[in-house]
């Protein structure tokens, strides 16, 4: 006597998981990719076979054997055709299917002036800072991060054709086609900037003041030479956790009077 038994386990969600990745396999240029998933079916066959020989005593041998085997199906993401092999699915896709094969869609580089100096930037993804494209992917080590992006400390301030922002909290997408002024390139093209900060002892760690360099760069391209308080609420929004905010004004008016008729445009 033989018993066979088949079990075939397709279900809904593997169905839809297996054409969902065959579509993602559709790329470049009417190309299809390697990464085509087959939808994967375990079969599984058990054979009994029960042989009985009687003499002077009953003797019974059973004998069961069990084989699974895996069964490897490509569907076909746009018909009902399964196949057993990814390039005969390629295959198919290519002849019956050529016209909804999409195409590449090429987009335009994001585009930055950095420090006098243009970038074309690609793949660059929409929810990327600008403190990270500039600090984590350009290695531009003064933009800093000390609040953790929560746009608290002024740490990250950068110039945008002219506007102190937040950099942890723009986007890199929102700066596209625009200038942008760190305090590397400040301090590059005005060194008595970044002098006088030093010779009034203005900093110690120095975390918080390439954030200040630049607000203060901003200021005096707005007012040449600032009162002690026009100062102080300017740079309002930069933390220093050393304190060294009463030496602050005292800097500034003094790289003022160096920097006088030099500052502006940037």
């Amino acid at each position: 006597m033989q018993e066979s038994k088949i079990n075939r386990s397709v279900s809904r969600r593997r169905f839809l998981i297996a054409a969902g990745a065959g579509v993602a396999g559709i790329v470049v240029g009417g190309v299809v990719g390697s990464q085509l998933f087959p939808r994967v079916e375990t079969l599984t066959s058990t054979v009994t076979t029960t042989t009985t020989a009687t003499k002077t005593t009953t003797t019974t041998t059973t004998a069961t054997t069990t084989a699974t085997s895996i069964i490897a199906k490509y569907p076909c993401p746009f018909c009902d055709k399964e196949f057993s092999t990814e390039n005969e699915l390629s295959e198919h896709i290519r002849t019956e299917h050529a016209g909804l094969i999409t195409k590449e869609v090429t987009k335009p580089p994001l585009t930055l002036i950095i420090n006098g100096k243009k970038y074309e930037l690609y793949d660059v993804e929409p929810n990327v800072t600008l403190q990270r494209l500039l600090h984590d992917i350009l290695g531009i080590t003064s933009v800093k991060d000390m609040c953790s992006g929560r746009g608290e400390c002024g740490s990250c301030t950068v110039l945008v054709d002219g506007r102190p922002i937040l950099s942890c909290l723009t986007l890199a997408v929102e700066c596209d086609g625009k200038e942008i002024w760190t305090a590397e390139g400040i301090a590059q093209q005005f060194p008595d900037l970044a002098k006088a900060w030093a010779d009034h002892d203005a900093m110690q760690c120095g975390y918080c003041t390439p954030g200040v360099i630049v607000t203060v760069k901003a200021l005096l391209d707005r007012k040449p030479n600032p009162t002690k308080e026009e100062i102080l609420d300017f740079l309002s929004g930069n933390l220093c956790v050393c304190g060294t905010y009463p030496v602050w004004p005292k800097a500034v008016q003094a790289a003022a009077e160096k920097l006088a008729g030099k500052l502006g445009g940037r």
